[in-house]
């Protein structure tokens, strides 16, 4: 099967024009390179040693070049420009399709969006913890819910597609909270979103909080049980789920980066694989399979059907009366959807 999904060409700018620190945040711990950043005239070598791997197969990927880690638009203008110009003449060239670059909801009106849209700038991702204004000043965002909204139409205004980082279990904020903010994030119609579960990381203030007793993350269970509720608002409204959880998080555990929180590196698979059963049981349920029985699914859903140790399909014959259960992949079912055949 050939791989749509685009190359990613990651810059790490921690920190970078970030005016204040959110109570939450240390981006040298999260991207793992400290407050180091390349200049420049230094993002054209990390271009030029990434090429050999783009068109590796048969078919060449669409490639991009995301800049990561800092609020992109909060830059001093000189140096956001300097960036744009390296990063453009690599698009001009052709081998780069386009730029992608993330900032706060705070830092963008539609004459920077603009901008941001003639510089080669296809994807803005926007960090919007969350949509209730009682949870973001708890976090320190410094920012308002309506000023989120304003960042996201201004941006899809500036016909750039829009990407939303939210959060869930932050300072204050209740499960009904984080599903209000699933429901607003929605109605600004996203081309995608990632979540981030909060993690305590060291040095931060909401490390402080965590030591003083006046802040606990959401155990293991009360995450998975939130992220049972709001995937399924995104996955109704077709919104594409880009991420669950930050980037190599268990390497930054190892690395001693976080106090607590879940840490788990499948924390979605098991996520996306309880909601597979749910939906197996349901589809089960109404058909009252026997004996042999086959089930089709679109191929990269099959790894979420089945389980972890194959958990989803003992439990399933062990609820229906079937003697043996087929999976078959099939890429003319719908991704997300289940068919049943009997044998």
């Amino acid at each position: 099967m050939a791989n749509n999904s685009p190359f990613i060409i990651p810059i790490f700018l921690p920190q970078l024009g970030c005016k204040q620190k959110c109570f939450y945040c240390d981006q040298g711990i999260i991207t793992g390179h400290g407050i180091d950043f390349p200049t420049p005239e230094g993002i054209s070598k990390i271009i030029e040693e990434a090429l050999p791997f783009i068109n590796k197969g048969t078919r060449k990927r669409v490639c991009e070049l995301a800049f990561y880690g800092g609020n992109f638009t909060g830059l001093d203008k000189e140096l956001k420009e300097a960036y744009l110009l390296k990063a453009k003449k690599w698009v001009d060239k052709g081998y780069i399709d386009s730029i992608r670059v993330s900032t706060r909801p705070d830092y963008i009106d539609y004459k920077e969006a603009s901008y941001l849209k003639k510089m080669g700038v296809a994807v803005v991702e926007i960090g919007v913890p969350s949509m209730v204004d009682k949870v973001l000043i708890a976090s320190g965002r410094g920012h308002s819910a309506k000023t989120a909204k304003e960042a996201a139409f201004n941006i899809k205004k500036a016909y750039l597609s829009l990407v939303i980082q939210t959060m869930i279990g932050l300072p204050s904020e209740s499960l009904s909270d984080a599903l209000f903010t699933a429901r607003e994030v929605i109605s600004l119609k996203p081309d995608g979103i990632r979540i981030y579960p909060v993690v305590v990381l060291k040095g931060t203030r909401l490390a402080k909080l965590y030591n003083e007793g006046k802040f606990l993350p959401l155990s293991y269970n009360q995450t998975v049980r939130w992220l049972l509720r709001i995937l399924p608002l995104y996955k109704k409204a077709k919104i594409k789920i880009l991420r669950i959880g930050l980037e190599g998080i268990e390497k930054i555990s190892k690395s001693g980066g976080v106090i607590a929180g879940v840490t788990d590196p499948s924390l979605r698979q098991k996520v996306e694989s309880i909601l597979m059963f749910k939906k197996a049981k349901r589809e089960f349920s109404k058909l009252n399979p026997k004996g042999k029985v086959e089930v089709k699914l679109f191929p990269k859903d099959i790894s979420n059907f089945v389980g972890q140790k194959k958990k989803n399909i003992k439990r399933l014959e062990k609820i229906f009366p079937i003697s043996e259960l087929k999976i078959k992949g099939d890429e003319r079912v719908k991704q997300g959807e289940i068919e049943v055949d009997f044998l």
